[in-house]
C-alpha cells in the first residue's frame, strides 16, 4: 500500500486512509454524581460508571447503581451500548489511558467522558487505536499543573486520528479480535502458572518454618489455631522475647520533612512492598530529625517489617542500608543471639503469619498493625543449627522456583509487547490485516 505523511502521531498512513481531528468522530459530553446523601437516589437499576469501572476494551458491568429519581435529579448522563468512554481524572492516568466500549445503556459520573461516534468512525476500531498509541496520547493529552492527574479534552479534540474506509475499521478490529484474543489466552495461562509457582513457593516456606524439615519428628499443639503444631522440641515465645536485650521493636519517623537533595535516607513501604527491596530511590531527611528517632537507626543484619500499606513486607537489612533511618510504616527488629535473622524474615512471610496479620490489622483506608501486635507474634523457635539448616533449603529451593517463574513473565511480557506492536502496526496500516496471520507463540519465539 502507498503511504501518505499525516499530521497525526501516527506518521505516515495508507494513501487510501483519511485523517481527521478526534472532533469530528462525534459528541463528547461527561456526567455526575447523585447527591449520596439522599437514599432515594441510589440502590437503584441504572448501572453508574466510575473511573474505577472502565477496565479492559469494553466495560459491561459496574460497582453501582442508581435510581431514575438519581439520574434526573443530578448531572449523571446516560452512555448508550456502542459509545467510547474516557476516564478523565484519576490517579492511574499516570500510568495507563482507560478507555473502553460501553456494552450496556449506563449513567457515568463527573470522570468520565463520553464519545458518542457519528460518521465512518467504528468504535472497535478507534478502541484499538487509542490503545496502540496510549504511550504517545497520554504524554499529549494530559493536563500539566493539576494535583490529580487529568487529560485535557481540547487536545484530545484536536488530536488527528487515522479513519481507513469503513469496511477496512472492520477488518482491522476482526483481526485484531482474533489475534488478540489468542496472545490474552497464552498470557493467562503463563499468569496462572505463575500463580501455581508461587503457591508452590509459599507452602514450601510455610512448612518448613513451623514444621521443620524432619517428616517424622513428634509435633505438639502449638495452642494457636493459625500456627497449629510445630517440632515437640521447638521452644515458642511472642517475638518481643525473641529480640536483642536492651532494645525494641519500634518503627520510624513520623514527619520526615520535605525531601532534602542530601541528608539521612530512610526506607518507606514503597521500597519494602512484596519481597523487593529496592534502595535505589531513597528519600532523604534531616540528620535532626533522623537523630530524634535513634532507635530506628538501621544495623547490618537488623529486620525491617512493614506495618502499614505493606503489612508483612519483611526483608534482612543490607550492608547498603547501615546508619539510614525508617518512616512511620516501616518497624526495626534486633533479633537475639537466639533468633536468625533470615529466619525470621522467612517466617514474617509464611501464610501462618499473614492470617495473624489478617486478624490484627486495623485502619478502614488503609493497612495497618500496632507495634504492640507486632511485639506479640508468637514465633515457634527452632535450635539456632535446625533454623540454619532451614534458610539453607529454602534459599536452595526457591532459587530454582524463582529462577523458572522469572523465566515465565518474561515471555509473558514478550507476548505483552508483541500484542502491543501488533495493534500499532494495524491500526496505522504497516500491515495488510487480509493476508496476515501467525502465530503468538512463534513470535515469541521470534522475539
Amino acid at each position: 500500500m502507498t503511504a501518505r505523511a499525516t499530521m497525526s502521531l501516527l506518521g505516515r498512513v495508507p494513501a487510501t486512509w483519511q485523517v481527521a481531528p478526534l472532533r469530528v468522530a462525534g459528541e463528547f459530553f461527561g456526567g455526575g454524581t447523585p447527591d449520596t446523601g439522599n437514599p432515594s437516589f441510589w440502590e437503584g437499576d441504572i448501572p453508574w460508571l466510575s473511573s474505577q469501572d472502565v477496565r479492559g476494551r469494553w466495560v459491561r458491568a459496574t460497582s453501582r447503581a442508581i435510581t431514575k429519581e438519581g439520574l434526573n435529579g443530578s448531572s449523571a448522563r446516560m452512555a448508550r451500548c456502542g459509545d467510547m468512554v474516557f476516564v478523565m481524572r484519576s490517579g492511574i492516568l499516570r500510568h495507563t489511558l482507560p478507555s473502553a466500549i460501553v456494552g450496556t445503556d449506563m449513567a457515568i459520573n463527573q470522570d468520565i467522558k463520553v464519545l458518542r461516534l457519528r460518521g465512518p468512525w467504528i468504535a472497535e476500531y478507534l478502541s484499538y487505536v487509542v490503545t496502540g498509541l496510549q504511550t504517545a496520547l497520554l504524554a499529549r493529552w494530559r493536563s500539566e499543573g493539576t494535583t490529580v492527574e487529568s487529560l485535557d479534552l481540547d487536545l484530545m479534540r484536536r488530536t488527528v486520528f487515522p479513519v481507513p474506509p469503513e469496511r477496512e475499521q472492520r477488518a482491522i478490529a476482526d483481526f485484531l479480535n482474533r489475534e488478540t484474543d489468542g496472545i490474552d489466552s497464552l498470557v493467562a495461562k503463563k499468569q496462572r502458572l505463575i500463580g501455581l509457582l508461587e503457591e508452590k513457593r509459599a507452602a514450601l516456606i510455610s512448612h518448613a518454618v513451623t514444621k521443620g524439615l524432619d517428616l517424622n519428628v513428634p509435633m505438639k499443639d502449638a495452642g494457636i489455631g493459625w500456627l497449629g503444631s510445630v517440632p515437640v522440641h521447638w521452644s515458642q515465645r511472642p517475638l518481643k522475647s525473641c529480640i536483642k536485650p536492651m532494645s525494641t521493636i519500634s518503627y520510624g519517623i513520623v514527619q520526615p520533612g520535605e525531601p532534602l537533595d542530601a541528608g539521612v535516607p530512610f526506607v518507606q513501604t514503597t521500597n519494602i512492598s512484596g519481597e523487593l527491596l529496592d534502595i535505589s530511590h531513597l528519600q532523604n531527611t534531616s540528620s535532626e530529625i533522623a537523630a530524634a528517632y535513634p532507635r530506628t537507626i538501621l544495623r547490618e543484619g537488623d529486620v525491617l517489617l512493614g506495618i502499614r500499606a505493606s503489612v508483612g513486607a519483611a526483608h534482612v537489612v543490607p550492608r547498603e542500608l547501615d546508619g539510614c533511618n525508617l518512616s512511620r510504616g516501616v518497624a526495626r527488629i534486633e533479633t537475639g543471639v537466639q533468633l536468625l535473622p533470615q529466619f525470621l524474615v522467612l517466617y514474617l512471610r509464611s501464610s501462618m503469619v499473614r492470617e495473624y496479620w489478617g486478624l490484627m490489622k486495623e485502619g478502614s483506608t488503609y493497612e495497618d498493625v500496632s507495634i504492640a501486635k507486632v511485639r506479640m507474634l508468637p514465633v515457634p523457635l527452632p535450635p539456632s543449627h535446625e533454623q540454619r539448616d532451614i534458610v539453607r533449603l529454602i534459599v536452595n529451593e526457591t532459587r530454582s522456583l524463582d529462577e523458572l517463574i522469572g523465566r515465565i513473565a518474561g515471555a509473558a511480557a514478550c507476548l505483552g509487547e508483541y500484542r502491543a506492536a501488533l495493534i500499532t502496526a494495524a491500526v496505522t496500516g504497516q500491515i495488510d490485516v487480509r493476508a496476515y496471520r501467525r502465530d503468538p507463540e512463534e513470535a515469541l519465539e521470534a522475539n
